[in-house]
């Protein structure tokens, strides 16, 4: 009895512990549970806070980098590049295999394994960095790496990381792994202000991409660890280090083989970087025009802009302008018996006067050191190069070739008290001369007098008309050129005589297309009449005689034997020197001086300072030209003596067939030379001239040297230099008594 109870006992007690067990493992789980759903609502919370900072992955598609705008001349060349990244997109199929797995052997051996995030990855570089006791290799995937270059910053949080990993992940879904390769290959930098892998294979080694031997390549790879550290061009060493450690895990992943290694370390860096600085003062002049209608664009979105620019001439002109330079200084030097402190300079620019294209363009000796552009930017006074504009308008208003000026002294007399009394170059008078020889000679008295008879509204008038905008004086001494004129200005203006009558403005862009290839826009040729044609080659033809005979013809005996035309121009004091010339092909301008607008010498006229350069580019450039000046139908050619302008008869010694507009032609013969006796007061008024010879060494020829000016009331005389530049405006001869 006492058995069976106690066993009945132990049966209860057992049915009583085994809802006490289950009781527990019933709180147990269901704490797990609600555990496991804190913790995953948290995760899933902190998940969503760091999505809601994570851009739109598959907005990648229409990502765009940071370009590079290029500027090509007129033959598609490259000449320059704006940026702030330098960068120009290439296609994972230009890209070279050797290069994609230079990287991927570097930056990421499993890249084709993953989906983003390798953990083997991470422990295998944490390893390799302790064996080596330095990073040698990184933890971070390629496809994380573009994660953070595009979206994210690098600092070093626990955010940032996971973030990265989140992105990474996003990228891997929405992308194949060519087209992350691509995106990579593009954006990584690699120093030197290189992005992508073609903006590196120029920096480094100044070729395209698809260039690229496998030494190369395993460089290129090995920058973007530490671009700054492993400059070839700074620390030769580590780059060679660095490069050889791709080399050697290239061979370990199967991607080249032992000799292929060997062959490749053995070989030296030999660097080469891609200059594309090309005339720098174009290029500026061409990005301030850029940036005044696309803004800040021009940095970032990768235009392509197409310039008149000739590389060819650019570069001989470059080359011709700086060594002319030199040895003017030198020769400075060498008259003064001084060395100076201070370095000559000069510009040059050449236009083609049938479209206005802008085909080379010098702003200065270096642009590394003085961005000033002195061909568009100084306005400087032109001395005699201005006369041209004086003759134009002198011939449009009827005036001959061979019209009779008088080359004598002449006071100009002023409302405000004073007197102004121009002077030759010389000092000397000529007495009567035609029209053709004043300009040929650079005759000053003679052209002031030929302004006299123009008059200053009209020489103002076609002033403007030639293109000139820049302010003009409000007296006579603007026929010598007393005006400060910018180069391209002056030379522009000559487009006129050369192009028939027809001024082109100047131009510098053809076209702008965006990086995708659309046009932005087209710059058309702008055209106008200025003047006629008749008048054109009028002055065409007066100023291929003073190439032939006058102060120019330096550049015949320099042995330019093609048709051309143009104009010296010396300043007061010699601190300016000019030529203008041009062919139907071409127009060329000139200016030499100092910045600081002090005298250069005697010797520095035009005619030797800057005619020789203009007939050493254009022997370099245009030698076989033999294309003719046209000659419009109505302009009709007589044969006249150069001493009287009438007629010439077989006793006159020196002749000349001169052009006239059909009708105005000179039907009187030439009484100076017929051996017949003629009056008295004739011989008096012709003897002077009669005895100019005109093969005389003119120098300049007409260059003023100073201006006299006295009060009216006083005997003594007050000399002033002439006004120069911008400094001085000239006294005023709005009112003028002979």
């Amino acid at each position: 009895m006492d058995i069976k109870n106690k066993k009945n006992e132990n049966i209860n007690n057992v049915n009583y512990q085994k809802p006490k067990k289950l009781f527990s493992m019933k709180f147990f789980l269901s704490f797990f549970i609600i555990l496991f759903f804190i913790s995953l609502g948290i995760f899933v919370g902190i998940f969503i806070s760091f999505m809601q900072d994570i851009p739109e992955i598959a907005d990648l598609k229409s990502y765009k980098p940071n370009l590079t705008t290029s500027i090509y001349d007129d033959k598609g060349e490259l000449i320059s590049q704006l940026y702030t990244e330098q960068r120009t997109l290439v296609k994972i199929s230009d890209i070279p295999i050797t290069l994609q797995n230079a990287i991927i052997a570097k930056e990421d051996p499993n890249f084709y394994k993953h989906s983003g995030f390798d953990i083997r990855g991470i422990l295998r570089a944490t390893i390799n960095n302790l064996m080596h006791k330095k990073v040698v290799e990184g933890g971070s995937t390629i496809t994380q790496q573009l994660a953070r270059n595009l979206f994210l910053t690098r600092e070093k949080t626990l955010s940032r990381k996971i973030k990265e990993i989140i992105l990474s992940l996003q990228i891997e879904k929405y992308y194949t792994k060519q087209e992350i390769l691509e995106l990579y290959c593009n954006q990584i930098y690699f120093g030197h202000g290189a992005y992508g892998v073609e903006a590196a294979a120029r920096t480094y080694f100044g070729k395209n991409v698809t260039e690229l031997t496998l030494p190369e390549c395993a460089l290129l790879a090995a920058l973007p660890q530490a671009p700054s550290q492993i400059d070839p061009y700074k620390n030769p060493e580590i780059a060679l280090e660095k490069r050889n450690i791709v080399l050697d895990r290239m061979m370990i992943h199967g991607y080249i083989n032992e000799n292929e290694k060997t062959q490749a370390e053995s070989t030296p860096i030999i660097l080469s970087k891609f200059e594309v600085k090309n005339a720098p003062y174009f290029v500026e002049y061409v990005r301030q025009q850029l940036e005044a209608t696309y803004g800040n664009s021009i940095y970032k979105n990768g235009l392509k802009v197409y310039t008149t620019l000739n590389t060819r001439m650019q570069n001989i002109a470059q080359k011709l302008f700086t060594l002319h330079i030199n040895n003017l200084q030198k020769k400075i030097e060498s008259l003064s018996g001084t060395k100076l402190d201070k370095k000559l300079q000069g510009a040059m620019i050449a236009i083609d006067p049938n479209t206005g294209y802008i085909k080379v363009m010098i702003g200065g000796i270096d642009f590394s050191e003085s961005e000033f552009n002195r061909a568009v930017q100084a306005k400087r006074q032109t001395g005699s190069a201005f006369k041209p504009i004086v003759y134009a308008a002198a011939i449009e208003n009827g005036f001959r070739v061979s019209d009779v000026l008088l080359d004598s002294p002449v006071v100009f007399q002023n409302e405000n008290g004073t007197t102004w009394k121009p002077e030759n170059f010389t000092g000397k008078f000529s007495g009567t001369m035609i029209v053709l020889n004043a300009l040929t000679h650079s005759i000053n008295v003679a052209t002031v007098k030929l302004a006299n008879q123009v008059g200053l509204t009209n020489i103002k008038k076609y002033a403007r008309r030639l293109g000139i905008t820049s302010p003009l004086g409000n007296d006579y001494t603007v026929a010598l050129g007393s005006s400060s004129l910018s180069l391209l200005e002056l030379t522009d203006a000559f487009t006129a005589f050369a192009n028939g009558g027809m001024l082109v403005e100047p131009l510098s862009i053809i076209s702008v297309r965006d990086d995708s290839g659309r046009t932005l826009e087209q710059r058309s040729v702008k055209i106008s009449e200025a003047i006629s044609p008749t008048t054109a080659y009028i002055m065409t033809f007066m100023l291929e005689n003073v190439i032939n005979k006058g102060t120019a013809k330096i550049i015949r005996q320099m042995g330019f034997t093609g048709p051309c035309a143009g104009k010296t121009g010396t300043t007061n004091d010699h601190t300016d020197a000019w030529f203008i010339g041009y062919t139907p092909e071409i127009v060329v301008g000139i200016w030499i001086g100092f910045d600081e607008k002090e005298p250069m010498g005697r010797a520095m006229v035009g005619g030797y300072a800057a005619a020789p350069l203009w007939a050493n580019f254009m022997l370099n450039t245009y030698y076989s030209s033999n294309t003719e000046f046209s000659i419009p139908d109505n302009i009709i050619f007589k044969k006249i003596c150069t001493k009287s302008g009438k007629l010439a008869t077989k006793n006159c010694p020196y002749t000349i067939d001169a052009p006239f507009v059909n009708g105005t032609e000179p039907t009187e013969t030439c009484m100076l030379h017929t051996g017949v006796q003629i009056s008295n007061f004739l011989n008096e008024d012709l003897q002077s001239y009669d005895n100019w010879d005109e093969t005389t060494e003119d120098g300049e020829g007409g260059e003023i040297s100073e201006i006299k000016k006295q009060p009216i009331k006083k005997q003594q005389q007050k000399d002033e230099k002439e006004v120069e530049g911008e400094e001085e405006a000239p006294e005023s001869t709005d009112t003028l008594n002979f």
